[in-house]
């Protein structure tokens, strides 16, 4: 005990890590053993310290790496003037409304090969758009009135519709082109025309593919137009 104990200690407890750090600087062990500890306990932090700044493999990752992780090879440019919220993903690019659709490259790429996808799908199926099979080679579906031999007759002249005037003209236009403003527009417009009730009854009767016309009649769009040839085609089959 006489080796290790400085009798000028202040100290009521010796040759501890706490007597040497704990409490008043002047009634802190100054025997050799603790200050050896002290010592030692200050290198080991500042080992730590040391340790802590030097850069690690796993937290810097090459680019190399961290491309390879990514799905696809990214990472993937974002466009500033894209709109989404979520950008690169097929969810993203066909999801949603349109004007709130990703449209960054590997967004419109994804969206290329779902339709490409889609379309190989349905060519295994033996599937056959009407539309496509009627209309000649290069020329898109909803140019022209009636869509050649899509039609079991002629639509009713109707002068007093609503699309007859020059701006129902240009939104019926614009519906045809898959616009959902102007098919929101459009059903607005035909919910006050005097002639909704014919135009109804015509379309329905007259497009022999219901939807293939594409645009608003009798206030109904395309997809309001397979729905009620499929509920007209379930009664038919259940009264059967």
């Amino acid at each position: 005990m006489s080796e290790t104990y400085d009798p000028s200690c202040p100290a009521l407890r010796h040759n501890t890590y706490a007597a040497a750090v704990k409490g008043p600087r002047a009634q802190r062990c100054i025997c050799p053993p603790a200050l050896a500890m002290f010592q030692r306990e200050t290198e080991m932090a500042a080992a730590r310290r040391a340790r802590r700044k030097r850069p690690s493999k796993i937290a810097q990752p090459t680019v190399s790496r961290l491309i390879a992780r990514l799905p696809g090879n990214g990472p993937w440019r974002i466009l500033p003037e894209c709109p989404a919220l979520t950008h690169n993903t097929e969810q993203a690019a066909t999801c949603g409304p349109r004007d709130k659709r990703c449209i960054c490259p590997r967004a419109l790429d994804k969206a290329k090969e779902r339709r490409e996808r889609q379309a190989k799908l349905a060519r295994q199926r033996g599937y056959v758009d009407p539309m496509r099979a009627i209309l000649p080679p290069g020329q898109r579906s909803g140019t022209t009135p009636l869509y050649l031999a899509n039609t079991a007759g002629a639509m009713p002249s109707m002068p007093d519709a609503a699309c007859k005037t020059p701006d129902g003209a240009r939104w019926s236009d614009r519906a045809i082109e898959g616009s959902e403003k102007a098919i929101a527009a459009m059903k607005v417009m035909c919910s006050s025309c005097r002639a909704l009730e014919l135009c109804r009854s015509s379309v329905l009767k007259l497009e022999l593919f219901p939807g293939s016309w594409g645009g608003v009649y009798g206030g109904m769009s395309v997809q309001d137009r397979r729905r009620v040839s499929e509920i007209r085609r379930e009664r038919h089959v259940a009264a059967a």
